[in-house]
């Protein structure tokens, strides 16, 4: 194995599961080719989780608890 290969392999493993797993189908073996799809694999992750933030009403939202207070 090169040091190239090394090197490239070392950098997928130290990724987030969700992005490394999108990468393993390009089988990339050259390190400024794998972070270059690592980062394109990142922003459309990221392009993706904001439209669905939009599309979803805000109160359905995940992760959104709104309280209604009344004070008399």
């Amino acid at each position: 194995m090169s040091e190239e290969e090394d090197r490239t392999k070392r950098f997928v493993r130290g990724l987030k599961p969700e992005i490394r797993s999108k990468l393993f189908s390009f089988q990339l073996q050259i390190y400024n080719q794998t972070v270059e799809k690592a980062l394109e694999v990142k922003r459309d992750m990221q392009e993706n989780q904001d439209t669905r933030a939009k599309e979803l009403p805000s109160a359905k939202r995940p992760g959104i608890l709104i309280y209604q207070v009344w004070i008399i």
